[in-house]
């Protein structure tokens, strides 16, 4: 039996204190942890959580008049004086006593059953509200925040599955040990006026003497409920835990590591200089950041932060929704990098707290969808995470989105980007940090709905010296002319550029300041031309990049990602959108097809002579004649559906494929009537031409680089062999032809059709993977659905008509065709269009042929950096300065 619905929803009445003059407490994540348990426990639909957050002592009677609630738990801090600690009417502390709280509760003894005190030295308030209250739980000394946490979530987990409050509260102690927390001290259960035992606010109900070995379950009696009914939304009954989310959160926290703290953070430019003048990190340790913070409220004066305060912690304070500001260069990436290391260990610690997602909102000009559409669509590009999956996750909230470059948007789609994140906001309960260059955010029309913003300072000139004593060049005459010049100070104040100027500096020069241009802007993009000179100067001994091959590259790349509104380079994201020209794109569709053709015609003429040499009465002539002719039987339908697929609806398209069987029909007339033609049609025809219109070419490249099985849609291929056999048989067709069509055309469109994507998360770390994988994919289909044809054929053949070599030949000759179609459609053709777009390139010299040998080392040259399987240049100055360079003369463009 399912469990019975409630008569009305068990109330769990959170309330919370937190004066800001004592020290933060995260009672946030406390809420958030407790809700989220909840929502995923057996019992969810039993259970309604009610918070108040601020609470002030006059309002507590209000309160709890208005919910009525069964459970009371307080979150927040306690004095050593035995006293809870709310807020006054100003928002100071107001110290509430054990007795006055003790008379209150006493008035609801009726509908009150269990309250937590979650709060330091509240035992004392717990034993006199114990003796009006059945169930009570205090703390009798300090109590950590985490541990409180972990207590409280593990307390409400046991109800929602059902348990007593006395084994709820033995769970909760047990966490505290199971996370090594131990030391704190464990909250003490008090029932002076009942068990705790029996206590359960949902309990099994009594099997009835026919039930099966299901359980029901009943609620406990309860004051009649006439207000609303409890959440039942879909998103909350559809969080089910299983294996596969648990692998999927420990899949997708694993890429952030490996693609963004590991790959980018810790090899960030900033972390390079500190390597190379010997300031290293020590095991996973984050050196600190130079630069102070500035925090900026709505309301309040600017704060000037110390240095030594972490990230995690601004942004708790700053209610976990904040803006970062600063120049270009000034550190903003690197802060959120840091946020995102911070939450990161918190998310591998907590599975209640939300997973860090970094993305760059660069690309959200070329489609300008909603946010949350527009990050399900960067999930699946940016971190191979299926789609079905990635929108589970924004639905429920559990992302942390770290979004960067607000400022990279097209400035005449930056307000509107600005809307898009509002709207957003309004409508989820987000975690969200945005990174922004300040004059570009001064420029903007929309402000952001965030909590509070952090401002990046510039540099101190006691901060630069500090950074050249601890590189040992505080006597140098780099540290001299940063003091004397005023426009090379300018630069130093830039983190980034302070960096660099440390790399670049040549002791033996003498004059590292020699800076061309008048302007800020034109000083700091000489000093990183010099960078990228001084970089390739040094891997001049590999003579097969020389450096100014390498510059055009890199330029030609550069340009390509801002055309495109990227900030990463994966080598299989390369699509026919990069062709500069119209002739460009015509040579690569002809190619594709043309290449598309020679291999079916090709590999069936082959075919067609093996098969002659099975069979004892045909010729090599009459098997590559054959061959052939099946090659283009098969080809053609394949590759017109594939054209009209892109211009017509599915049910023209579906129209294109009876179209293809009646032109069968007729050319093949002449050869065996219409019923030779209807025959020949709906054994090549069908398969080819549906391969062509669900799979064929596309606009874009589609990778097949996860494929899984669907048995519903293995079943349409089944339904389509049948159809194709009855079809025949209804013409006239004898008995046994139309079984063999059958035979034939069923397994051939059950793999076709059965392979669909998967829907799990798959770390994807190793450049080029998606071609591999669809390559593999592709041989694999193929190889399973020629083996299948075949065998099948040969074996109807040889019990029907005891004729083995037949049964080989017209396996082979229907067999590798059907292979072929399988194999383009499930990644063959991907692999084709990206071999001809690497072709196309590497031909006009604008990208090498072999590119991930040169991203490496392009990436050892400092000049990029992996973030995963793909690349991206070491900074947006990098890639700026890459862009605005002319590929011809490798100098600065005008205007």
């Amino acid at each position: 039996m399912a469990p019975a619905p409630p008569a009305r929803p068990v109330k769990i009445l959170f309330l919370a204190a937190d004066p800001i003059i004592i020290l933060p407490l995260r009672l946030d994540e406390e809420a958030r942890a407790i809700d989220r348990v909840l929502q995923l426990a057996q019992f969810r639909s039993h259970y309604e959580l009610i918070q108040h957050w601020a609470v002030r002592a006059s309002e507590l009677q209000g309160i709890l008049l208005r919910h009525r609630p069964d459970i009371v738990h307080f979150s927040g801090h306690g004095s050593t004086n035995n006293e809870l600690i709310l807020l006054d009417e100003a928002g100071d502390p107001q110290l509430v006593s054990a007795t006055a709280l003790g008379q209150l509760f006493g008035l609801f003894e009726d509908t009150i059953r269990c309250v937590v005190l979650n709060a330091c030295y509240s035992y004392s308030q717990a034993r006199v509200i114990a003796q009006y209250i059945d169930t009570v739980i205090g703390v009798p000394d300090a109590i950590g925040d985490q541990a409180a946490r972990h207590f409280s979530t593990a307390f409400y987990q046991a109800l929602g599955y059902g348990r007593s409050v006395r084994s709820a509260y033995e769970l909760g102690c047990a966490q505290i040990a199971l996370v090594n927390l131990a030391a704190d001290t464990t909250p003490q259960l008090l029932a002076l006026r009942s068990d705790p035992a029996t206590l359960s606010f949902v309990k099994p109900a009594p099997l009835a003497r026919d039930a099966c070995d299901e359980r029901s379950v009943a609620v406990i009696a309860a004051p009649p409920y006439t207000g609303p009914t409890p959440d039942s939304s879909p998103s909350a009954a559809t969080l089910q835990p299983d294996r596969r989310s648990v692998r999927n959160r420990h899949n997708m926290l694993r890429l952030v590591r490996e693609y963004w703290i590991e790959g980018v953070f810790q090899q960030s430019l900033h972390q390079r200089v500190l390597l190379r003048l010997g300031m290293a990190m020590r095991g996973n340790a984050v050196h600190p950041h130079l630069w102070d913070l500035m925090a900026r409220n709505a309301e309040g004066p600017d704060i000037l932060l110390p240095p030594d305060v972490m990230i995690s912690e601004l942004f708790q304070q700053m209610g976990r929704s904040v803006l970062i500001l600063g120049a270009p260069g000034s550190g903003k990436s690197t802060t959120l990098l840091e946020l995102a290391h911070e939450a990161l260990q918190a998310a591998e610690d907590d599975v209640t707290r939300a997973m860090p997602v970094i993305l760059s909102l660069t690309s959200w000009s070329e489609a300008r969808r909603p946010l949350g559409e527009w990050v399900v669509e960067e999930l699946r590009l940016k971190y191979n995470i299926p789609r079905k999956v990635a929108k589970e996750w924004v639905l429920a909230d559990d992302l942390l989105f770290l979004l960067d470059g607000l400022d990279q948007v097209q400035e005449r789609y930056r307000n509107e980007c600005a809307v898009a994140i509002n709207h957003f906001i309004e409508h989820h309960d987000v975690e969200i940090a945005v990174c922004c260059r300040t004059a570009e955010y001064s420029r903007m029309s929309e402000s952001l709905q965030l909590q509070g913003a952090l401002v990046l300072q510039p540099l101190t000139s006691e901060q630069i010296a500090q950074f050249l004593a601890m590189a040992d060049l505080q006597t140098s005459q780099l540290a001299r002319d940063i003091e004397h010049d005023d426009a090379l100070r300018e630069l130093a104040q830039t983190p980034l550029l302070l960096s660099i100027m440390c790399l670049t500096y040549d002791p033996a020069a003498g004059e590292p300041s020699n800076l061309a241009g008048t302007t800020l802007a034109e000083r700091r993009s000489h000093l990183i031309a010099r960078y990228v000179e001084q970089v390739l100067a040094r891997e001049a001994h590999k003579i097969e990049y020389p450096p100014e091959q390498t510059k055009r590259q890199l330029i030609w790349l550069a340009q390509q990602l801002r055309q495109h509104g990227q900030t990463e380079f994966l080598i299989e994201g390369l699509q026919p959108s990069w062709l500069s020209s119209q002739a460009m794109r015509v040579v690569y569709e002809v190619g594709v097809r043309l290449s598309g053709g020679l291999i079916f015609v090709g590999g069936c003429a082959a075919i067609g002579v093996a098969a002659a040499l099975v069979s004892p009465t045909a010729t090599v002539d009459d098997g590559l004649f054959a061959g052939m002719m099946f090659g283009l039987l098969f080809w053609l339908p394949f590759a017109v559906a594939s054209f009209l697929a892109l211009i017509v609806p599915a049910f023209l398209a579906v129209a294109a494929v009876v179209l293809l069987l009646l032109i069968g029909s007729v050319l093949f007339t002449v050869l065996g009537g219409v019923q030779g033609g209807l025959l020949l049609g709906l054994v090549a025809g069908l398969p080819a031409a549906i391969g062509g219109v669900v799979f064929g070419a596309r606009s874009t490249i589609r990778l097949a680089d996860r494929l899984a099985w669907s048995w519903r849609r293995g079943l349409y291929g089944v339904g389509i062999g049948v159809l194709a056999g009855t079809i025949l048989t209804l013409t006239g067709q004898d008995l046994y032809d139309a079984f063999s069509v059958a035979v034939v055309v069923a397994p051939a469109m059950v793999i076709l059709l059965g392979f669909t994507r998967y829907d799990q998360v798959l770390p994807s770390t190793v450049p080029n993977q998606g071609i591999r994988r669809s390559a593999y994919n592709a041989t694999f289909a193929g190889g399973l659905t020629f083996c299948t044809v075949f065998l099948l054929s040969t074996l109807v053949e040889f019990l029907v008509n005891d004729n083995l070599s037949g049964g080989m030949v017209f396996g082979l000759l229907l067999g590798f065709p059907l292979g072929l179609v399988a194999l383009f459609t499930q990644g063959g053709v991907a692999c084709l269009q990206h071999s001809w777009l690497r072709l196309i390139f590497a031909l006009r010299r604008q990208w090498p042929w072999q590119c991930r040998p040169f991203l490496d080392f392009v990436t050892s040259a400092a000049l990029l950096q992996r973030v995963g399987g793909g690349y991206r240049f070491v900074h947006t100055l990098v890639l700026d300065h890459f862009a605005h360079l002319d590929a011809l003369s490798t100098t600065p463009k005008e205007g």
